[in-house]
């Protein structure tokens, strides 16, 4: 359907996913689906390029996205693109939401499942909306809630899907260009639709990247940074973020690891003790207790340097003791 829009997240295999399933749901054409990550140039790019104007009564799914003050104007001139039309926005997440949250952007949707949900993952909630019950699709929702609650399963073939989605992923969001990005997270989207798990270019892709990404965390390793008694930080260049977040709290002994890009200004908190999900939002981020991130802007933060990363450093800090 033309007039069917996606917008999710491009940072793992839930967002793809879900858009997948909403693909096979409406048979949305490839060129009417966007990811972004919580950074103010990937929602540009979809607004941007979001042709609601083109076709009657444009539809907008939302998915695996959550909201938080520094990001509201750029949700509210998306959905205020697509009112203009005459349009429907239905948005499933299982983010924290506040209450103001709800009351300004999902109160402005036509469907909002919204807010924090300890059992299931967007593409478990974009499936029961859907109404989606064949095995494939619960085959995949079920693999995505492995993989976005940090569950190890214990078949061997669900194991290493995961690991080619989240490297192969991680490799995708290094491209420069919102248009390469996109461009890639939908193939993702194709192949998923189509009824395979992955093919063999997801599969090489994964091997470009992986032997770099090892040895990124490796090297990050060396040089952590200790943030009172229970958190250490570890600083490197585009390398997946579970994995090294799991490293950082090995290496450091610390019950919260926190990595972030220096390159992006994004960052990663995970923790399997402790509710990470408040440091995020103090941080204009979002996530779950478990599982969350932030996205830092470069322009205050030069995070190639030092002293830059001394700077964010302290405001870590100052944020961890409120």
């Amino acid at each position: 359907m033309d007039n069917v829009f996606v917008l999710s997240h491009a940072s793992d295999i839930d967002g793809v996913a879900s858009a997948a399933l909403i693909k096979i749901r409406f048979d949305v054409p490839l060129k009417n689906i966007y990811f972004s990550t919580y950074s103010e140039d990937g929602l540009k790019y979809a607004k941007e390029h979001m042709r609601a104007n083109e076709v009657k009564c444009p539809v907008l799914f939302i998915t695996d996205m959550g909201i938080n003050e520094r990001l509201t104007a750029f949700f509210k001139e998306i959905l205020e693109k697509f009112r203009a039309e005459n349009g429907m926005v239905i948005w499933l997440d299982h983010h924290i939401w506040s209450d103001k949250d709800i009351r300004e952007i999902a109160g402005k949707c036509d469907i909002a499942i919204v807010g924090e949900n300890p059992k299931y993952c967007a593409t478990e909630i974009t499936r029961k909306f859907l109404g989606l019950e064949d095995m494939f699709t619960k085959k995949l929702a079920g693999i995505v809630h492995y993989s976005d609650f940090n569950i190890t399963p214990k078949d061997r073939e669900k194991y290493d899907l995961i690991g080619t989605y989240a490297i192969a992923i991680t490799y995708y969001n290094t491209f420069d260009s919102w248009s390469g990005k996109v461009g890639r997270l939908r193939k993702i989207t194709a192949t998923l639709a189509s009824g395979r798990l992955a093919n063999a270019a997801i599969k090489r892709d994964r091997k470009i990247f992986e032997r770099q990404n090892n040895a990124r965390i490796k090297a990050m390793l060396k040089s952590l940074h200790y943030l009172g008694s229970y958190a250490a930080l570890g600083f490197a260049e585009d390398v997946q973020s579970t994995q090294a977040c799991a490293a950082i709290m090995k290496a450091g002994g610390r019950d919260v690891g926190i990595y972030v890009n220096t390159k992006r200004g994004k960052g990663s908190i995970r923790s399997v003790k402790r509710d990470i999900s408040v440091l995020a939002r103090r941080l204009g981020g979002n996530g779950h207790p478990h599982a969350a991130g932030f996205q830092i802007d470069t322009r205050k933060f030069d995070l190639e340097n030092e002293e830059g990363r001394e700077k964010l450093l302290k405001l870590i800090e100052m944020k961890l003791k409120k």
